[in-house]
């Protein structure tokens, strides 16, 4: 049996038979064939995808084929096909499938010329999806690699000035010189630290966060015990902001700039000039009140949150335009999910 992480989300225990049964039956309902990864059969390597996939003996246009579909299928037979297969001669099996690295994200930096990206694999004896982060040359130069460890690396976000690669390891705020080096390690007394924002002069980074009580953690574990509240231990999510010095370390004390119990943050953006921030937030951190979200606006460094949007609906998306006279977000108001902008 296999406990499988990948993409999107955590598969629960599968025998392999189960899961190839799953991954078939996925396959399948998108109008695709493919070859049993357990019965012997004769292979070929496809050197295109609209040759790889047949629908009822027929080729499908390429355009047609679900993107997610597409690249599942695109990794499994050019990584496998063209490595693997193409030095064994075999079917691929369950195990290739789940050995493949898969790049799973990319940011481009402020000036164009260079892409951050992270390289996904299944580490099976530790037990860990494991993420690195990468940087690549849009001159087609060899990538290199600028995260190594035990530890995946989560969300990344690129300084204004190209220069540095801020991002999450183990609930650790890291700020790493994208030519390399030693990362700088930002220690703070937050949980769930997220959504990683440089201002436009990088003299601060924006992040959400929970505050980390741990003393009311420990007295509760001295009187009943040790357990998980759901629902609570996540926290209400604020914004939060990080002076940083040229060296990007930390300069003050971070600034919580949102607070208290009538809303948790949910997403925001920064205006071009880093004057303002809108702010879309959820009534709690609870799911059941995911339709009762609201828009804010307020100054960057700080001061009174404006409303802007109370309208029912799931608040999304924020993005600003370059001149920083409009934002546009959008807001789902009913199940399933339309949204409108």
């Amino acid at each position: 049996k296999h406990s499988v992480r990948q993409p999107g989300g955590c598969f629960p225990l599968f025998t392999k038979a189960a899961f190839h049964e799953s991954l078939s039956s996925t396959i399948r309902n998108a109008g695709l064939r493919i070859l049993s990864i357990d019965s012997p059969a004769p292979h070929r390597q496809f050197n295109d995808l609209s040759t790889a996939t047949h629908m009822h003996n027929q080729t499908i246009p390429k355009a047609k084929i679900n993107p997610t579909i597409q690249l599942v299928l695109t990794l499994a037979l050019f990584s496998a096909g063209q490595s693997t297969l193409a030095e064994e001669k075999r079917t691929p099996t369950l195990d290739d499938f789940m050995g493949l690295t898969v790049i799973r994200s990319a940011e481009i930096s402020p000036e164009g010329d260079r892409v951050a990206f992270t390289k996904f694999s299944n580490d099976f004896e530790q037990d860990k999806d494991m993420n690195q982060l990468w940087l690549a040359s849009v001159d087609g130069s060899e990538p290199i690699q600028l995260t190594f460890g035990n530890e995946p690396v989560g969300e990344y976000e690129w300084s204004a000035d190209g220069q540095w690669v801020a991002f999450m390891r183990n609930n650790q705020l890291s700020l790493m010189r994208a030519s390399g080096g030693e990362a700088i390690v930002v220690k703070l007394d937050n949980d769930a630290i997220s959504r990683l924002r440089c201002d436009p002069d990088d003299s601060a980074l924006y992040v959400t966060s929970g505050p980390k009580d741990k003393s009311l953690i420990e007295a509760r574990e001295e009187r009943l015990g040790s357990y998980t509240v759901f629902r609570e231990d996540g926290g209400f999510q604020h914004i939060w902001r990080l002076p940083l010095d040229e060296g990007m370390k930390l300069d003050e004390e971070p600034e919580q700039l949102t607070s208290g119990r009538d809303y948790s943050v949910v997403d925001y953006a920064l205006s071009p000039g880093g004057e303002t921030i809108a702010f879309a937030t959820w009534q709690t951190p609870h799911l059941v009140d995911l339709l009762k979200g609201r828009v804010f606006m307020m100054p960057a460094t700080g001061g009174e949150a404006i409303p802007v949007d109370d309208t029912p609906g799931a608040k999304s998306g924020l993005h600003w335009r370059p001149d920083g006279d409009f934002f546009a977000y959008s807001n789902t108001s009913s199940f399933p999910g339309y949204s409108d902008i």
